[in-house]
């Protein structure tokens, strides 16, 4: 008996789907160690109440309203640091994840200093996940161990790694599991005349859009599958006409409770800005869609540089064009892999909202694990996929992928550690004082130091104020006893997770900054690309005066910085990643 013979017979187990739940959940294991790590922090300190009240807009049942929108509100967060001073008015960053908020609450009732045991939490929404994959995939595939090879595949996605290691990620994985019941649901009513799947479809929809908006990947399915397996219009409208009609309600009521993006450049809401949104859309879409069936992750733009990044899109648009040329037959050919096909890049367009990341492709590794298994199905009869298609699927999806899941899974291990050190320096001689950053790898290293601080118990300062954020070498001068001046050699905010507090298209001008006290930040100079090169903060004090505190970045942790004196200058080195995440 063959190698792949016998792993057909393996496959055809009836308790595959426990066997491949506990093979997910086993290679996963890494995130039980990885602890609390960035927006950890901020559910931590806002379900615990040690946020005080003016640091957020967030209270424990509704943890992923980060920014309203309201322009009011906004000023109070400037003043107090919350909000950098380069960040638009109307900034708006909040989410409607009720079920999500309500799972932490249980959380941290039930242990509160144990992040542990919320990985833990974490880890069994994973294994229910797979086994409610499992039963999607049976129901879509005729031939059982398809099925279960679909479901296996699904299991040891590397690209799971992130959300479960990742406490505040959970809610993909929760917004994914019941997008499989979604599918799971809407297949037996449709194709076995089952009624009761026509409720338990929408419910599943409804809880999965009120867990994550990744749960939108869903409503992708179910147009998949109204356009492959209906037939004839009215058909496929009454199949899908419900689906649509309960994502317009939810889109309404979002609206309505004012949650979504508006003025950042890492959350594009397609519906306010949908010519951003379709540019997104051009760069972001081949990334993640190669990422799914290539194995050459999109984690990789948010870490380099702009042309870099446009680089990658590109590559992976080939990568694309080369798979789909490898797939052109197989899906004209057969309708289950040409429903996975399709699915595949519905469920990957609402992830082009935002920047990409695997975390993002969580329904969309159902579609893509189903495709491949349906794939490798056609080569092993002799169907239309060549022998180097086949043997590059087995090599990405069944080698590759099992053996990068662990490290995945605890990946975000070393943002933690480089979390940690980075307090180092600001972990005393702060309450009443103005924290000042002078210069910070990305915004979120300086953003997040208020909800760290406060879930950690570190007394927080009176004010924060971040000057500059550039990984390239910077030039401080001191102009008057009040006057700093910074100059970035390569501009500031050059790092694409800098576009999180201000979208590309709000242009830069000199002179520009809001009138603060403590701290003012003006933009004196432009780079040739239109972003800031040389900064101007003025002080409402003496830079020696005790109400200020001073800190740099420098290699990989946050340092104590004294200014230069009067007519001083003070050069700082570049910053590189590799440092920010490893240390040295």
């Amino acid at each position: 008996m063959s190698l792949w013979a016998r792993f057909e017979r393996w496959l055809g187990s009836p308790r595959l789907s426990w066997r491949a739940a506990a093979v997910g959940v086993g290679l996963s294991l890494p995130a039980l160690g990885v602890g609390f790590v960035a927006d950890d922090h901020f559910l931590r300190a806002t379900s615990l109440g040690l946020n005080p009240p003016e640091l957020s807009l967030a209270t424990k049942w509704d943890l992923f309203r980060f920014y309203s929108g309201d322009p009011a509100l906004f000023a109070r967060w400037l003043e107090l640091g919350i909000a950098p001073w380069w960040a638009p008015p109307d900034l708006k960053v909040a989410f409607w994840r009720p079920v999500a908020s309500a799972l932490h609450q249980l959380d941290f009732t039930l242990w509160p200093h144990s992040p542990a045991l919320m990985h833990a939490h974490s880890l069994a929404w994973l294994g229910a996940l797979v086994l409610a994959a499992g039963a999607m995939f049976r129901r879509l595939h005729a031939v059982a161990w398809v099925a279960a090879l679909a479901t296996l595949l699904f299991a040891v996605d590397d690209g799971h790694g992130l959300p479960t290691g990742w406490i505040a990620n959970r809610n993909a994985l929760i917004a994914t599991c019941f997008a499989a019941l979604t599918l799971w649901a809407h297949d037996r009513w449709r194709r076995d005349g089952w009624r009761p799947g026509a409720l338990l479809s929408l419910g599943a929809l409804g809880a999965g859009l009120l867990s994550g908006e990744l749960a939108l990947g869903a409503l992708g399915g179910v147009l998949a599958h109204a356009w492959v397996f209906e037939k004839g219009t009215r058909a496929r409208l009454g199949a899908a006409l419900p689906a649509l009609v309960l994502v317009a309600a939810w889109r309404v009521a979002h609206a309505l409770l004012g949650y979504g993006a508006h003025g950042s450049g890492l959350y594009v809401d397609p519906l306010h800005s949908p010519l951003a949104f379709a540019v997104a859309v051009v760069e972001r879409l081949p990334l993640l869609l190669f990422a799914q069936l290539g194995g050459l992750s999109s984690d990789l733009w948010a870490f380099v540089a702009r042309p870099v990044g446009l680089a990658l899109a590109l590559l992976s648009a080939l990568g694309c064009l080369v798979l789909g040329r490898g797939l052109f037959q197989l899906v004209r050919r057969d309708e289950v892999a040409r429903f996975h096909a399709l699915w595949l890049v519905l469920a990957v367009l609402p992830g082009c909202a935002t920047f990409p990341n695997d975390r993002l492709l969580m329904v969309a590794s159902l579609a893509g694990a189903g495709l491949v298994a349906q794939a490798l199905a056609a080569w092993r009869a002799g169907g239309p996929i060549s022998r180097r298609m086949a043997l590059f699927l087995v090599a990405v999806h069944l080698i590759v992928a099992p053996l990068s899941l662990p490290a995945r899974a605890g990946s975000m291990r070393v943002f933690a550690a480089a979390s940690e050190r980075s307090f180092g320096a600001v972990s005393h001689d702060l309450p009443g004082k103005t924290l000042i950053v002078v210069n910070a790898p990305d915004g979120l290293m300086c953003a997040q130091i208020l909800a760290h601080g406060a879930s950690l118990g570190i007394g927080l300062p009176a004010r924060l104020r971040c000057l500059g954020v550039s990984r390239s070498p910077l030039v401080v001068s001191r102009t008057s006893e009040r006057t700093l001046v910074l100059e970035a050699r390569d501009g500031f905010f050059d790092g694409a997770l800098d576009t999180l507090f201000r979208a590309p298209e709000i242009p830069w001008r000199v002179g520009e900054g809001p009138r603060l006290g403590a701290v003012t930040v003006t933009v004196g100079e432009l780079t040739p690309a239109g972003r800031p090169k040389v900064l101007r903060a003025e002080l409402d004090a003496p830079l020696e005066s005790e109400s200020h505190v001073f800190i740099t970045w420098r290699g990989s942790r946050y340092v104590r910085f004294t200014p230069p004196g009067v007519g001083e200058r003070v050069d700082l080195p570049a910053i590189s990643m590799s440092d920010v995440l490893f240390g040295r």
